[in-house]
């Protein structure tokens, strides 16, 4: 069920995770693409944050507001599309590929349904390389959070640049830092005092942290 959420549904609710278990600030680190600056920043989740979302939008099957499978319809030229838009078994069905604009392609392609002309159906197969080109550019426009763009300019150069944001490693990189620095408080809590891993984990992150102050 959550790899059917879409690209935006998905990234909306991992902000909101992120929001309420490190807090709203996203501190960050940019190069500079010119001059190889490093470039210090700070973001909020709710200037990144473009779709609504709340614990009471996600049901006991995770999908919030049912959106993942509806479907969508754009008219390009005389040509009805009727689409879906793309979830993380689209992204992962294209992680090999190399080139950007064939990923665009092969995404787009893999999230229509039906296209027709004047009622009449069209193979999507027959559709020319344009008209899949326009389609993936309203795709994008369709789930706007599923992509995040930063406009930064660098204090050095005064270079402006874009750079996406993206929540998915930006998250995990903070959990992996967070279960590391846990490893350390059990670790020298068990050989300061002796106790259980289970012991120390069920204690506060305030408690434990008060522990490992006096013991290091």
């Amino acid at each position: 069920a959550l790899a059917n959420l879409t690209m935006g549904q998905r990234d909306a609710l991992l902000l909101l995770l992120r929001e309420q278990t490190f807090g709203p600030t996203l501190d960050s680190v940019a190069s500079c693409p010119r001059c190889q600056e490093q470039l210090e920043f700070s973001l909020n989740t709710q200037e990144i944050r473009v779709i609504d979302v709340s614990d009471d939008d996600v049901p006991d099957d995770a999908i919030p507001n049912g959106l993942s499978h509806a479907q969508h319809q754009y008219d390009i030229e005389e040509i009805t599309l009727q689409f879906r838009l793309p979830s993380s078994v689209d992204v992962a069905a294209v992680t090999l590929m190399a080139q950007p604009e064939q990923v665009r392609v092969y995404l787009a392609r893999r999230c229509l349904l039906t296209a027709s002309r004047n009622g009449n159906g069209v193979a999507i197969e027959q559709l020319g390389v344009d008209a899949i080109a326009t389609f993936a550019d309203h795709l994008a426009q369709v789930d706007p959070q599923a992509e995040s763009l930063l406009n930064l300019q660098c204090p050095a150069c005064q270079h402006d640049w874009q750079l996406v944001f993206d929540i998915v490693s930006y998250l995990w990189t903070a959990l992996v830092g967070y279960a590391k620095r846990l490893l350390i408080d059990v670790h020298q809590l068990a050989r300061a005092y002796g106790w259980s891993e289970a012991d120390i984990l069920a204690m506060s992150n305030n408690r434990r942290q008060y522990y490992f102050e006096w013991v290091t």
